[in-house]
């Protein structure tokens, strides 16, 4: 066994596993909240986590060189199986789960690249946008992005408050789920399988300079294939934890790039924000060369249990300079938000958010 100081991952071989389902109380404070899109945001966490357990079984007794030796063959053999894939495949909860299996960066040498790349050491790679309105940090950037579908005379104050605030002749921007609030593009319009709807909608906006954006809710590369084949799409909003790990991700990028159309991850979830950061630095130092805004959502109540939480300054995400594409969590997190049985979860008030009745008594 080398020294602990000469180990490298090469020589990693995994023996073991846990997979734990870690939920904040978003509620509390609305971060995160969206009345459409659950993701693994609460519950069906169980189901993932119970997938998980099944796939993470196919790398025990492998060593990372083994399994970084050829990225996109580990991908295949992590969604290959025939009888799992045949409640997919490519899709629906086994799809979520193959997005936790080990992931693989991307290396091509491209024109510009040095000056991408010393942008991100600059912290000068990634402009950062915000859906919350007001504040010192929203007003450092140039684009904003509104909620609506709850109520119509309700979305049309808040749309023209927003733009009253930000003005129209500025430059600022506004990204909306849903023209006269002058919006650079609309996203989530339909249903995510529906291409020959996005097209649709797409030809129609785009007499009135509204473009349209979509990508949170598709499930696999062959529906973004569709997407791009029929130019139905604006922006190509990948999903970092739908699409089956980065593998998937950096198709998706690859595509975009061959179709002329950005790439911007979506983004607001919890620890989410962390794993888009990556994408589109990669995005823009060796896929597409352009920089294109990314979400910033900011969980302050938790802050404190994030490691390696997103940061913003000056309007643009700061680099990560931690190797891998990883999250990770502080001391005390797991003992208060681990489902069911953390503290949080076990008080009054986390009894009340989840009905109490349905967490088992430990």
């Amino acid at each position: 066994m080398p020294h602990k100081s000469s180990i490298s991952v090469a020589d990693v071989t995994i023996i073991d596993f846990r997979v734990i389902d870690l939920r904040f109380p978003t509620s509390l404070d609305g971060v995160g909240s969206d009345d459409m899109h659950t993701f693994s945001n609460g519950r069906g966490s169980e189901v993932i986590c119970l997938c998980l357990d099944i796939f993470a079984e196919r790398v025990i007794g492998k060593s990372m060189a083994d399994l970084n030796a050829n990225m996109g063959k580990t991908w295949r053999y992590m969604v290959s199986d025939s009888q799992y894939r045949w409640i997919g495949p490519d899709e629906s909860v086994t799809h979520l789960a193959a997005a936790g299996v080990p992931n693989a960066i991307l290396k091509k040498a491209q024109v510009g690249k040095e000056e991408r790349v010393q942008d991100a050491l600059r912290n000068r790679a990634v402009p950062a946008y915000s859906t919350s309105q007001g504040g010192p940090l929203m007003r450092a950037m140039l684009s904003s992005n509104s909620k609506v579908g709850t109520d119509l005379e309700a979305d049309c104050a808040r749309l023209a408050a927003v733009r009253d605030i930000l003005g129209y002749d500025n430059g600022y921007h506004i990204m909306i789920d849903a023209n006269q609030f002058k919006p650079v593009y609309i996203e989530e319009q339909t249903n995510p399988d529906d291409v020959l709807g996005h097209e649709s909608i797409q030809k129609a906006l785009k007499l009135y300079g509204v473009g349209v954006a979509t990508g949170e809710a598709v499930q696999n590369w062959v529906t973004f294939k569709q997407l791009l084949q029929a130019e139905a799409t604006d922006v190509a909003q990948i999903e970092a934890v739908r699409l089956g790990s980065v593998n998937e991700c950096l198709a998706v990028m690859v595509m975009a790039k061959a179709f002329g159309v950005p790439c911007a991850p979506q983004n607001g979830a919890i620890r989410l924000t962390e794993l888009t950061s990556h994408l589109s630095l990669i995005d823009y130092i060796v896929v597409s060369g352009q920089r294109n805004t990314l979400e910033f959502a900011e969980n302050k109540r938790n802050k404190k249990y994030l490691k390696y939480a997103a940061e913003v300054k000056d309007a643009h995400y700061v680099t990560p300079m931690q190797p891998g594409y990883r999250i990770g969590y502080n001391k005390g997190c797991v003992e208060n938000f681990e489902f069911p049985g953390g503290e949080v979860w076990r008080s009054e008030e986390g009894k009340r958010m989840t009905g109490g009745d349905k967490i088992p008594k430990l």
